[in-house]
């Protein structure tokens, strides 16, 4: 996921809890290898499994996600303008990619978030895999 998303490891990934009630009840996605079936006067009630379908080639990704603006009856799910707010104790970590400016990242969280544990991803040796380092 490191290539995909993070600039060849060059990025970051928050890591979040999900004992709250924006994460728990966060969706899993569908995977597939064809588009779902859908016709235009059914959008409405389609929405949420055209926004939880995917290609199967990302089946490995096991993604879940958060869909909000859509449920006013569900205030953690509604938007603050273009952002959700998290719930306190929802971002458990920012997690630093082996390529990454670990020292400039830091910096950032520590000046915003200073209680928040900053990790760096680290190749391992003999594996390839990466492991996370506190």
């Amino acid at each position: 996921m490191w290539s995909h998303y993070a600039t060849n490891h060059r990025g970051i990934c928050l890591e979040f809890g999900t004992s709250n009630l924006l994460f728990s009840e966060a969706l899993q996605v569908t995977y597939c290898s064809g588009y779902p079936l859908w016709v235009p006067h059914e959008m409405e009630q389609i929405a949420f499994e055209m926004f939880l379908t995917k290609s199967d080639d990302w089946k490995y990704e096991k993604e879940f996600r958060i869909i909000g603006g859509l449920d006013m009856e569900k205030e953690h799910l509604n938007l603050d303008g273009d952002w959700f707010r998290l719930p306190r104790g929802a971002l458990q970590s920012v997690i630093v990619g082996c390529e990454a400016d670990y020292d400039a990242v830091r910096n950032v969280v520590v000046d915003h978030v200073p209680d928040l544990p900053v990790r760096r991803a680290v190749r391992s040796p003999n594996h390839y895999r990466l492991q996370i380092e506190p």
